[in-house]
C-alpha cells in the first residue's frame, strides 16, 4: 500500500513510501469475515458439521481485502492529484489541492513596505505583492542608510555612488550639510593619497629636503660658473649630501655633475608636480567648502525652504574634485 506524506507545516507533498501492515488489525480482519462466512454458511446449509465449518477457506482477493496498514502521521492513502505548472499538492481538510508555490520569496506589503518571506503555499494575499513598493524611506530606514553612506566613505565604497534621492528626501539640511562635507573631505583625501601612491612615507617626509637640496645645488652651480662636467664637491652642501642619497646606488665619490643635475631634474619634476596638484585640491576643496558654509540653514523652521536648502548643498559637484585629479594625472607625473 502506497503512503503520500506531506510536511506538518506546509502540507505540501513531500514523497511516497510504503506502509507498514497493521498485523493486528489485519487479524481481526480475518477473523471477522471468516465468521461471516460461516454464519452464511449455516444459513445455507442448517445441518452443517463442524468439520465442515472448520474446512471452510477465505480466497486470496478476500484475504487482501481484509489486510490493513498503519497510517503514520502527515500521510495519506489518497493519490496526489496531477502535476500543475508552479503549484504543488497541499493536503488540507482531508484532501489534496493544488496550490501556488511561493515558498522563500519575499513579499511586500504594498502600502507600508513592510517585507516577509512566504512560508505557506498559496497565492500572495491581497495587498501583497513581490515587487517592493516605491516608497519614502523611514526615519529608521534613513538613519540606517545615512550611516552606511558614511561608512563606505571610509573605506572608498562609496566614494564613486551618489547620495540616493531616497536619503537626500529624508535626511534633514544639517544631516545633508554633514554628507557633503564629509564626501568633500573624504575626497580630497583619496586624490591626496593618489598623488602619494608609490612612495614611502620617509620618501615622503624628505621631499622638502628634496627640494632644498635641488635649490642648493642650483645656487652652489651659479656660484661656481655654471659647473657643467667633472666630479661634484657636495661637501659644499649638507642637504646636496642628502639629494646625493636619493635613489642612489653609485659609492659618493664617484658622483658626477651630470648625475647630480639628473637627480635635481627628477627632484624638480616631481617636487612641481605635487605642488600644483595639491594646490590645485587644496584651492578647490576651499571653494566647495564655502559653497556648503553659504547655505543658510538657521532658523530651519520658519526662516528657511527646507527643500531648498537640502537642494543647494545637493547640487554642490563633489566629484570635482576627483575629476580634478584626474585631470592632473592625465599629464605627464612623476
Amino acid at each position: 500500500m502506497l503512503l503520500y506524506n506531506y510536511d506538518e507545516y506546509t502540507k505540501g507533498f513531500v514523497n511516497t513510501s510504503e506502509a507498514r501492515l497493521d498485523k493486528l488489525q489485519t487479524q481481526h480482519n480475518l477473523s471477522v469475515k471468516l465468521a461471516e462466512i460461516k454464519a452464511a454458511y449455516l444459513v445455507a446449509m442448517p445441518n452443517a458439521t463442524e468439520a465442515e465449518l472448520n474446512a471452510l477457506q477465505l480466497s486470496q482477493q478476500q484475504i487482501d481485502d481484509c489486510q490493513a496498514y498503519l497510517l503514520p502521521a502527515n500521510a495519506t492513502f489518497d493519490a496526489i492529484p496531477a502535476a500543475e505548472a508552479g503549484k504543488v499538492a497541499v493536503f488540507e481538510n482531508g484532501a489534496w489541492s493544488n496550490k501556488a508555490d511561493h515558498i522563500g520569496e519575499t513579499i511586500y506589503d504594498e502600502l507600508t513596505g513592510e517585507s516577509q518571506v512566504v512560508d505557506q503555499y498559496g497565492d500572495i494575499p491581497a495587498g501583497w505583492s513581490s515587487v517592493k513598493p516605491d516608497l519614502p524611506l523611514t526615519e529608521a530606514e534613513a538613519a540606517s542608510e545615512y550611516i552606511d553612506f558614511l561608512a563606505g566613505l571610509e573605506s572608498n565604497d562609496a566614494l564613486q555612488n551618489p547620495i540616493s534621492d531616497k536619503l537626500k528626501e529624508a535626511v534633514t539640511p544639517v544631516s545633508a550639510l554633514a554628507l557633503v562635507l564629509a564626501q568633500i573631505t573624504k575626497k580630497f583625501q583619496y586624490c591626496v593619497q593618489l598623488c602619494m601612491a608609490g612612495y614611502t612615507q620617509e620618501e615622503i617626509q624628505s621631499w622638502d629636503l628634496q627640494r632644498a637640496a635641488a635649490d642648493s645645488w642650483e645656487a652652489y652651480k651659479a656660484a661656481n660658473d655654471g659647473l657643467t662636467d667633472g666630479t661634484a664637491d657636495y661637501t659644499q652642501s649638507i642637504l646636496l649630501m642628502e639629494m646625493a642619497k636619493q635613489k642612489n646606488n653609485v659609492a659618493d665619490a664617484g658622483l658626477t655633475i651630470a648625475m647630480m643635475d639628473e637627480r635635481q631634474a627628477a627632484i624638480y619634476t616631481k617636487s612641481n608636480f605635487y605642488m600644483k596638484y595639491c594646490g590645485g585640491l587644496n584651492g578647490l576643496k576651499r571653494r566647495l567648502l564655502d559653497e556648503a558654509a553659504a547655505v543658510n540653514l538657521v532658523g530651519l523652521v520658519d526662516q528657511v525652504d527646507i527643500d531648498a536648502a537640502k537642494a543647494a548643498l545637493f547640487a554642490i559637484d563633489t566629484d570635482a574634485l576627483i575629476a580634478l585629479s584626474d585631470s592632473y594625472f592625465a599629464e605627464v607625473a612623476p
